[in-house]
């Protein structure tokens, strides 16, 4: 899959807040919520999440992800897991890994990274996303700008060289299990949408909803 990056991702008034939230948390050793070998990979500062008023932040902060198109419509959330906010200083990185099948009692289906540094503020850090191409995919996202990508890609956080970066992480879980069956289903929505100004809505009514109609079967048969 080739990661899909999404500028100006929320509301600007939304991205604003959440940059307040995000500066106005403690930082810890990423380190103490990595387990295994992600230990001797992961150099970088996670945000504590630890009153009432910043769940309750957070539990937000989700909710405007989920409403989103991108993810009703494209990804097939069924939900997300709690985020987590990373910053990253100089001389701080994430070696070459890939997620686990399960992050926060969510199956990892697609990851993201939701850029709240602007790329100017900081050198390095860039996230690089193994595709099976012979470079990987170099993404150093505007601020409010997010990435995704499929969990199992191998992907990096290059050495920050200047400045500091700072990011919301997370894992999404799709109600459709498999990647090859979420395009077929968006393959099939395409050709719904081409399909909208070709069929004139009075004599192709039944074909109109009947193509609807089968399309939310298949949405059905596939989330079970």
């Amino acid at each position: 899959m080739k990661p899909i990056l999404v500028t100006n991702f929320l509301p600007e008034e939304v991205y604003k807040n959440i940059c307040l939230f995000v500066n106005g948390l403690q930082f810890e050793d990423g380190k103490r919520t990595a387990k295994g070998k992600a230990k001797d990979l992961k150099n970088n500062l996670q945000g504590l999440v630890r009153s009432p008023k910043e769940h309750l932040s957070i539990s937000n902060i989700i909710s405007f992800m989920m409403a989103t198109n991108l993810f009703q419509s494209y990804l097939y959330a069924r939900r997300m897991s709690t985020p987590m906010i990373n910053k990253y200083q100089v001389g701080m990185s994430y070696d070459q890994h890939i997620d686990r099948a399960f992050m926060r009692d969510v199956r990892t289906d697609y990851s993201y990274t939701y850029f709240l540094s602007d790329p100017g503020d900081y050198q390095g850090g860039e996230l690089e996303i193994a595709t099976g191409q012979n470079k990987p995919t170099t993404v150093k996202g505007e601020a409010n700008s997010i990435v995704i990508y499929e969990s199992l890609q191998q992907h990096k956080v290059t050495e920050v060289t200047s400045g500091e970066r700072v990011c919301m992480v997370g894992w999404i879980e799709s109600s459709i299990t498999s990647e090859e069956r979420r395009v077929s289903v968006r393959n099939l929505q395409d050709i719904q949408k081409k399909l909208g100004p070709i069929l004139d809505a009075d004599q192709h009514q039944d074909i109109i909803v009947s193509l609807n109609l089968e399309i939310q079967k298949i949405l059905r048969f596939l989330s079970q």
